[in-house]
């Protein structure tokens, strides 16, 4: 009796696997999935939204370049809330999100620049690491943009002294600096609140479409950033700074946009700071080589909507 009950047993357990494991009538799986591009989100007034799913940006910071080598300037935005990559196509005079994009560039968090550093006309990749900055250099398979990490080690080196040997380039995760070319040798520079906390460091690049800095100016365009308000301290400098590797206070995040804001042919500042909900821009008189921020407007724009972002 046992035995039979047995055998019974194996034989239904033996058709379940059987059952469970065959297609259905037409050959094929019961269910599956595939990507699809075609679901709509609607909102209440039964529109359809085109970036729907794209969610929503708490921090982001926006850059325009050709991702998939079309000849067409994409967006891609990185939101260092979750460091998310966003990218979108220019589709009919509409953005398209492009989630199947966003593997095409490497995991970063805090901060991101993009700047061609190595001369090929390709963006390469600057970001945040700990207390410095990484390097990613661009190039291109299949035609989309392809990021290799361009260091020998985990961050980025600069040599802030005469006689020192290089240490890592200092950037706080909290902001976010200014990297392009600052005195018009064409090289990418680099311009960040440094050692002194409230002063921009000028980190010159020495080398040929390369990585090698050096510190050139421990207090670029001769302004400190005032703490206590959203102003600068003009000529506030000059010959105060005898230490190269002297100690400065704590920073709080900083951003820093350098552009011509006059026209004068001369890179300007423009500088947010995670305190004030305002922007202050500082104006540029010097020469390409030797900056000299002597007048400022704050908040700006003062001649029109001034940036607000509680």
């Amino acid at each position: 009796m046992r035995k039979k009950l047995w055998n019974h047993a194996v034989w239904g357990w033996t058709m379940f696997i059987l059952v469970a494991c065959m297609p259905d009538s037409y050959g094929q799986e019961s269910y599956g999935f595939s990507p699809s591009s075609k679901a709509q989100l609607w909102t209440s007034s039964t529109d359809s939204l085109v970036n729907g799913f794209a969610g929503g940006l708490n921090n982001p910071q926006l850059f325009t370049l050709d991702i998939n080598g079309d000849g067409g300037t994409d967006l891609v935005i990185f939101d260092r809330e979750g460091s998310r990559w966003i990218p979108f196509e220019r589709v009919n005079g509409r953005w398209k999100y492009r989630p199947l994009w966003a593997h095409h560039f490497p995991a970063v968090s805090n901060w991101v620049v993009f700047a061609d550093y190595s001369c090929d006309g390709l963006p390469d990749l600057f970001c945040s690491v700990v207390n410095g900055v990484g390097a990613y250099e661009a190039s291109r398979v299949n035609g989309f943009l392809h990021y290799t990490w361009a260091l020998p080690g985990t961050y980025l080196f600069s040599t802030y002294a005469s006689g020192t040997s290089p240490i890592n380039l200092l950037v706080s995760s909290t902001d976010v600096p200014a990297i392009r070319d600052v005195d018009g040798d064409g090289m990418v520079d680099i311009l960040t609140f440094g050692q002194q906390a409230s002063a921009v460091e000028f980190h010159r690049n020495m080398s040929n479409c390369g990585l090698t800095f050096e510190r050139v100016d421990a207090c670029w365009g001769d302004f400190l950033e005032n703490n206590l308000t959203n102003a600068i301290t003009i000529d506030a400098c000059t010959g105060s700074m005898t230490d190269p590797m002297a100690e400065g206070g704590l920073h709080s995040g900083s951003t820093l946009l350098a552009m011509d804001l006059s026209g004068n042919g001369l890179l300007d500042i423009l500088l947010g700071d995670v305190s004030f909900a305002s922007a202050v821009a500082g104006y540029n008189v010097g020469t390409p080589a030797v900056a000299n921020i002597e007048s400022q407007d704050s908040p700006w724009p003062s001649s029109h909507l001034p940036v607000n972002l509680p």
